[in-house]
């Protein structure tokens, strides 16, 4: 693996909503106890600086927003995901990059005990 594709752990407490933006695959799911709706079928995930588009594989993409918020003790960072069917929030558990950037991959955690890993590209 060259140092282009080399993943580096980013320092979850210092994470930038800017670390976040861009297209993700969903590249594998956990199901979770109780059922997260919309994000338990998600394929494709976009991140802009004000919105988010969701792609569950079927239809067209649901539009909403997001931010980043932070445990107030911790520090530890998650998402607050709106979409007009309903909100959620799930702990980022881990974010690693390639070194340019051009290569990420993702671990959410939401609230019922759903786990998606997404990728970028």
């Amino acid at each position: 693996m060259s140092d282009l594709t080399a993943l580096y752990d980013v320092n979850l407490p210092a994470l930038a909503a800017s670390q976040l933006l861009g297209p993700w695959r969903i590249v594998q799911l956990r199901a979770a106890a109780a059922p997260e709706p919309l994000w338990g079928e998600a394929t494709h995930l976009h991140l802009t600086a004000d919105a988010l588009q969701l792609q569950n594989g079927v239809g067209a993409p649901l539009a909403g927003t997001w931010h980043l918020q932070r445990h107030a003790q911790l520090g530890q960072p998650f998402l607050v995901l709106r979409l007009p069917e309903g909100a959620a929030q799930a702990l980022i558990t881990r974010l690693r990059r390639s070194s340019d950037g051009s290569v990420r991959q993702m671990v959410l955690y939401f609230q019922s005990g759903l786990e998606l890993q997404l990728t970028h590209p």
